[in-house]
């Protein structure tokens, strides 16, 4: 029943600290206007963030209108969200960098990544950098509207095969009105020494203004994709100028 409510500060900020194995619980976490909704950076590897929600839609508690990214994940092990609204994040919905164990379950993510950077769009719905293990899935979430790609993966290392697995998700409408970005529902660029393998099943990727799915590996990096029972059906993508739909 534990919640945390804020306008403009930061709800969750554990920073250079270990999380014991018992873990931080929490129902709920919101902000309207924060840097960040939840920020953790380096926080050990014996225990982890849990939002648990209460089973319904926002019961996580919404995480909105951040000038930041809604949610950093830095350096951290087995961060579980449930039941989380994050919209209109001036950077990316949510940001993951050296993280195992990631559990990302009935999100609603809207309208993420509108900040402009040296004149692009540089940000994401969920933006992710490197991932560690095999146990890393975003589960019955929609991920949507999104200013960039709905998600960005662009792992650079691996000590051994990183595995995502995305199930019974919508990834739709990327990149309305915005040229030459990303604007894809789900964009994986493995680069340098990553060994990465991303599964997609069920649910639906539709809409996005230049494709549904993009990989691509460098030519030392190993990458592998499962696609299976995916609907991605694109009756009429919206194509910006200078792009091809697809």
């Amino acid at each position: 029943g534990n919640s945390i409510t804020s306008t403009t500060g930061t709800a969750l900020n554990i920073a250079n600290t270990n999380i014991g194995a018992s873990g931080v619980t929490l129902q709920s976490v919101s902000v309207n206007g924060a840097a960040n909704g939840i920020l953790l950076n380096t926080t050990g590897n014996s225990g982890g963030l849990t939002v648990t929600g209460t089973g319904g839609a926002g019961s996580g508690g919404t995480i909105q209108n951040t000038t930041g990214d809604g949610v950093v994940l830095n350096a951290t092990t087995n961060p579980s969200l449930s039941f989380m609204n994050i919209n209109n994040a001036a950077d990316s919905g949510i940001t993951i960098d050296a993280v195992s164990g990631l559990n990302l379950v009935g999100l609603l993510m809207s309208s993420n990544g509108a900040q402009m950077e040296g004149g692009t769009i540089q940000d994401a719905g969920i933006h992710i950098e490197d991932l560690i293990g095999t146990a890393n899935a975003i589960t019955d979430s929609t991920i949507q509207d999104s200013r960039n790609s709905n998600l960005d993966w662009d792992p650079n290392s691996s000590s051994a095969m990183s595995l995502l697995t995305v199930t019974n998700s919508k990834l739709n409408h990327a990149g309305e009105g915005v040229a030459s970005q990303g604007n894809a529902g789900i964009n994986l660029f493995a680069t340098g020494t990553a060994n990465v393998k991303l599964v997609v099943s069920g649910g639906e990727i539709v809409n996005n203004a230049a494709a549904g799915i993009v990989i691509t590996g460098d030519s030392n990096s190993t990458v592998r994709s499962d696609i299976d029972g995916v609907n991605m059906v694109s009756s009429a993508p919206a194509v910006p100028s200078g792009t091809t739909g697809g």
